[in-house]
């Protein structure tokens, strides 16, 4: 499952991602257009999606 198939799955804003995320939205819409995240970022991410 890619970034914006699990937020679509879960109804959310690219806003209310990137608040799960603890990140600005616009770091999360680089994210989600494919640019690649910090690492941290990426661990959450990952927890996250399960």
């Amino acid at each position: 499952m890619n970034v914006r198939a699990w937020r679509k799955a879960r109804a959310l804003t690219q806003e209310q991602a990137a608040e799960r995320l603890a990140i600005c939205p616009r770091h999360y819409q680089r994210v989600e257009a494919g640019h690649r995240p910090v690492t941290p970022m990426l661990a959450r991410l990952m927890e996250l999606m399960g």
